[in-house]
């Protein structure tokens, strides 16, 4: 699956064009190739410089159904896996970057229990563009707009942008192409039926009409279960299409994990973490 990093150059005539003209804009469309597993090692660094990625066949698993989603090839995906695992930064933050390298049109709505939650991601996807790594390589691919860059808001000069909310925020006027939720229950609030209520009723009630296209848009969810009526449960029990990843912390039995794109089969045993190295 993975891809050599090459540098990407669309071919002009310079015969149809001044030199002066020819030489700026063929340059202005030279940009790196990356797919989403290199690029997620490369730009870990920059969000967790003390704490290195570890090479896991779970990480790989989740890039590739993350770079299906990319292409449309998996419209809704709802992702189940333990807590300190990477979840938030892979997912949340890198993924939609990437997405950005490939598809900067691509329109993010984002949604996560708090607004300090949302926001901190946000930021961070922010940081992870404004680094001298990704301005090398992705600078003319991924411009900000300058009369929309807040916090949890900003927008590209392709007509992309990220848009952050959080469980009980507004959307008033907002659309999306991919919407993500990441962790719509606290877990300290798991117990709290009020809690359950109000994350089910913002997936359902609010971001469900959020897609710009709803026959192509796309819907990720990604949280921790913490009780069996939470949102994965409703998710499970009253919608359709959802393409289900499940990681336990601990294989709760012997499980063959087939990896969507390149076909690869890992095998858990009863028992077995999800990451041995990990948890050490």
């Amino acid at each position: 699956m993975t891809l050599p990093n090459v540098k990407a150059k669309f071919t002009l005539n310079p015969t149809l064009l001044g030199s002066s003209i020819f030489s700026k804009v063929s340059k202005g469309l030279i940009s790196t190739e990356m797919d989403f597993p290199t690029f997620l090692h490369k730009a870990w660094d920059i969000l967790e410089p003390a704490t290195p990625l570890m090479d896991s066949w779970y990480i790989e698993l989740l890039c590739e159904y993350l770079s299906l989603v990319t292409t449309g090839d998996i419209r809704k995906l709802l992702i189940n896996m333990p807590p300190r695992h990477g979840k938030s930064n892979i997912v949340t933050i890198l993924w939609p970057v990437w997405s950005w390298t490939q598809k900067p049109f691509l329109r993010f709505i984002f949604c996560s229990y708090s607004a300090s939650l949302s926001n901190k991601h946000s930021v961070d996807r922010r940081r992870v563009m404004e680094s001298p790594w990704f301005r090398e390589n992705w600078g003319n691919v991924v411009q900000f707009s300058e009369d929309q860059n807040q916090k949890n808001e900003y927008e590209n000069t392709a007509r992309g942008h990220m848009t952050s909310t959080s469980v009980g925020g507004t959307l008033t006027g907002k659309g999306g192409d991919v919407v993500v939720e990441d962790d719509m229950l606290n877990p300290n609030e798991a117990e709290s039926i009020a809690a359950r209520y109000h994350s089910i009723s913002m997936h359902k009630n609010v971001l469900s009409s959020r897609l710009n296209n709803p026959k192509e848009g796309r819907r990720v969810i990604v949280e921790q279960r913490t009780h069996n009526q939470d949102l994965t449960a409703n998710v499970l029990l009253n919608e359709k299409d959802w393409t289900h990843l499940v990681l336990p912390l601990r294989a709760e039995k012997k499980t063959i994990i087939t990896f969507p794109v390149s076909k690869k089969e890992i095998v858990r045993n009863d028992g077995e973490l999800i990451n041995p190295a990990w948890m050490q």
